[in-house]
């Protein structure tokens, strides 16, 4: 089995169609570029990926830094941002998120959209993560965090077939996606979503198949506010989505912090 981000994978070339209309992110390129307006000053985006908040608030008049680890996925990334006519307002950052310094780039928010953070398998990462952010962001910053809340009936297997379609972007076919099995891992707080992958020819013969495996670690929320707290971090708010809603069970977690002073 590969990664979904180890190279050009299928999920890669597919990645930015696949999204389109998930629930999950409704709304979140929006409250981003809220909180961008509010706090000022350029944008930290850990987990770039294609760009696809980064590239709209750049739209938007912001200046960007992205920052992920998957060189292909930052390469759709510039792509698409010369494409929206604001590359020169996006800088992008091949790195790790768990120990990273760019300088003094002048970010006043740090955004790690659509639970980047959640690739990080052990809370040890996750917590130099954190720390990275806060170094990156100096006295006063604001950090803005999207993971899923975990519901119990979920970390249990044997649930629905889960299947996704998009269009792989290198080859314009259509790719079509099956979760076969999961596998968890109840003390590591981890499940690894083992993936089947297909690019179609016009006929519906398979073209090019991958086995690619999704590796995610399930943070509970009061976990998340200790790790926020030893990374010098203090909970401002806290919403089940990007609309606002208050914190809710099996839901999503939005979180933003501030530095602690």
């Amino acid at each position: 089995m590969t990664g979904f981000y180890e190279g050009a994978t299928l999920h890669v070339r597919s990645y930015d169609s696949m999204q389109e209309g998930r629930s999950v992110i409704d709304g979140d390129v929006e409250f981003y570029l809220g909180l961008a307006r509010r706090t000022g000053g350029k944008v930290l985006e850990v987990g770039i990926g294609t760009g696809r908040v980064g590239v709209r608030l750049a739209q938007a008049g912001m200046d960007v830094t992205g920052l992920d680890l998957s060189g292909d996925m930052l390469a759709i990334a510039a792509q698409r941002a010369a494409a929206a006519g604001c590359g020169d307002r996006v800088t992008l950052v091949q790195g790790d998120m768990r120990e990273f310094w760019l300088g003094d780039t002048g970010s006043r928010l740090v955004i790690v959209p659509f639970r980047a953070v959640q690739v990080l398998l052990t809370a040890d990462d996750q917590r130099r993560a954190l720390e990275s952010f806060r170094r990156n962001l100096g006295p006063g910053g604001t950090l803005a965090l999207h993971l899923f809340d975990p519901n119990l009936r979920f970390l249990q297997g044997g649930g629905p077939v889960e299947r996704m379609a998009g269009i792989d972007a290198l080859t314009g076919r259509r790719v079509e996606a099956v979760m076969q099995s999961t596998d968890f891992d109840y003390l590591a707080q981890v499940r690894h979503d083992h993936w089947r992958y297909r690019a179609l020819n016009a006929d519906g013969t398979s073209a090019e198949e991958q086995a690619l495996t999704l590796s995610i670690r399930w943070t509970w929320r009061w976990e998340l506010h200790h790790l926020l707290e030893l990374a010098g971090f203090t909970v401002e708010a806290e919403y089940s989505d990007f609309h606002g809603a208050p914190p809710a069970y099996g839901a999503e977690q939005v979180v933003v912090a501030q530095v602690t002073a």
